[in-house]
């Protein structure tokens, strides 16, 4: 209801994404050692004889393919408890990496042994299931590296992006965002959050719910917040008309419904016992899911204008003087 649009143009955190991934590669690979194991441990022979370049290696020994078989099955034990640790994922997969690493050494250093037309026949193998295996098993062991410069610098400017968006949308200046963006990063994401929430409310009666918060931000006296209001109402239909009644004084005159929805939204802002009466009223009218959202709406007016006082950004909100025309913001 009220900087809704905010967060429109975000997307998911980046690190997240990669946080994300790299469980999921590490479940992936777990899964993938973990029937490879089941192959050699189960059906050892026609494992080495199905396995491109298995054969060349020497004479089928069912001893030494089952304990290959259970370090597979060790490799992809610890990746998959480490998948569920995130935060331990790396040394986690640790032991899996020194076993599929050494692996992979020992392949390179005797794969010039392995006769010519074995080797040309299994080079898809060695590349996918021995090597491809050992890099992403030691990339998994790396610890994750702290934000760098670079990412933080693209993190602030996609904060100005949405901020600038968000301006554009509301037609009000967003500089409070600013500073939160700089200072503390994550409550601005929160905020983002807020915003997103804001923005998913569609009420049953979009005009009453615009009043309901016009009059909840008319009673913090924030000139910018109002102007918010005024500009997202005029975006959903709200008429001018209105709007100019509403925050001229005049909220009385307009038809029973607004005017109701408008003096609700004050009375909650101010909590005046008025508000019983009047939600009594609506709820007749409107019907309760109306006034839910009427309250859910009030409560988003009233949390920009708190944040912002709380920041300093008071002197923002004590010029009420309000467009009707093109938007404009206030400083």
């Amino acid at each position: 209801m009220t900087t809704a649009t905010l967060a429109a143009p975000s997307r998911a955190e980046p690190g997240r994404i990669a946080g994300v991934a790299r469980l999921w590669i590490a479940r992936v690979l777990a899964a993938v050692l973990a029937a490879n194991a089941a192959y050699m441990l189960f059906a050892a022979e026609t494992w080495y004889q199905s396995v491109p370049g298995v054969a060349a290696t020497g004479p089928f020994n069912h001893h030494f393919v089952g304990d290959i078989g259970l370090a597979y099955l060790a490799a992809a034990t610890a990746l998959l408890a480490g998948s569920l640790k995130p935060g331990r994922l790396a040394g986690y997969a640790l032991p899996a990496a020194l076993f599929l690493a050494g692996h992979a050494l020992l392949h390179l250093i005797g794969y010039g042994k392995v006769a010519a037309g074995e080797a040309n026949g299994a080079w898809f193998t060695e590349a996918y299931g021995v090597y491809l295996p050992a890099l992403l098993a030691l990339w998994l062991a790396l610890p994750r590296a702290p934000r760098s410069v670079l990412a933080a610098a693209l993190t602030g400017r996609a904060a100005e992006a949405m901020i600038r968006f968000g301006e554009k949308k509301l037609g009000v200046s967003l500089d409070y965002m600013r500073e939160i963006a700089a200072n503390a990063p994550a409550a601005f994401r929160i905020l983002g959050r807020v915003s997103q929430l804001g923005q998913s409310l569609k009420p049953v009666d979009r005009h009453a719910a615009h009043l309901a918060g016009l009059g909840a931000a008319m009673h913090d006296d924030c000139g910018t917040c109002v102007q918010i209001h005024i500009n997202l109402a005029r975006a959903d239909g709200v008429p001018e008309d209105v709007l100019r009644r509403a925050v001229m004084g005049e909220a009385g005159t307009l038809p029973a419904t607004l005017a109701q929805s408008f003096r609700f939204g004050e009375a909650v802002a101010a909590n005046d016992p008025e508000m019983h009466e009047l939600r009594e009223k609506l709820e007749r009218t409107l019907g309760k899911r109306a006034v839910i959202e009427m309250a859910i709406g009030i409560g988003f007016a009233r949390f920009y204008p708190t944040v912002k006082r709380a920041l300093g950004h008071a002197k923002s909100c004590a010029v009420l003087r309000f467009d009707f025309g093109e938007a404009h913001g206030h400083a």
